[in-house]
């Protein structure tokens, strides 16, 4: 009786391990389904591969959120080398810059400088390959500050515009988005203009901090 009792619960383990063994084979065939689903729902660029979800082992792996980008799009992350395809600049200023007439606006801090068209020690973008090209600017005055922005590319005044910090706690901006078609050689920049009116020349500084940031950025589109 004794050894029937013992036998009775050496089945009773046993059963329940199975019954374990049936649940985690379960779930494990679930999340691979899942894996397979998310691989297949991947969209796919020329060039690019889908990422492995397994290993050679057959055990999961981390994806990188880079695995999931095409070769053409990770051209303009910062750290990734420039193959000459694609040309894009964006900078910011790096602190508030006092503003008077015609200044030239310089932004020192470089983010994507894909052609190496963009000086920072200058504030000059100068196009590398012809073609057409988006420039835009975003800038922001200072408590009490206001200026006139203007475009320069090629010796001429592409946009205009007008930023107003006279309201005190408020964080006014503005942005100016220009379509040029622009040679090899050619040059843009951003300053501060004039205005026939008298209230509206420039006082105070364009701000850029920890708050906000003033910036300027281009890019080819096209040939």
């Amino acid at each position: 009786m004794v050894e029937i009792g013992q036998l009775k619960t050496q089945l009773s383990d046993l059963k329940d391990d199975t019954d374990r063994n049936a649940k985690e084979t379960f779930t494990l065939k679930q999340k691979l389904m899942h894996a397979k689903s998310v691989t297949n729902s991947i969209p796919q660029t020329e060039g690019s591969k889908s990422p492995e979800l397994t290993d050679s082992k057959g055990g999961f792996k981390p994806v990188s959120a880079n695995d999931h980008i095409g070769r053409e799009t990770r051209l303009l992350l910062p750290g990734i080398t420039d193959d000459g395809k694609r040309t894009a600049f964006h900078a910011f200023m790096g602190s508030n810059e006092p503003v008077t007439a015609h200044k030239l606006i310089i932004f020192n801090i470089v983010r994507i400088n894909n052609g190496h068209g963009y000086n920072n020690n200058t504030g000059v973008f100068t196009c590398p390959v012809s073609g057409l090209y988006v420039l835009t600017y975003t800038l922001y005055a200072y408590l009490n500050s206001w200026t006139t922005m203007e475009l320069i590319v090629d010796n001429s005044v592409h946009s205009k515009s007008f930023v107003d910090g006279s309201e005190d706690y408020q964080v006014n901006g503005v942005t100016a988005i220009s379509l040029v078609y622009m040679t090899k050689g050619d040059t843009a920049f951003v300053r501060t203009g004039t205005s026939t009116n008298s209230h509206l020349q420039s006082v105070g500084s364009i701000r850029s901090d920890d708050d906000v940031w003033s910036t300027f950025s281009g890019w080819k589109i096209s040939d």
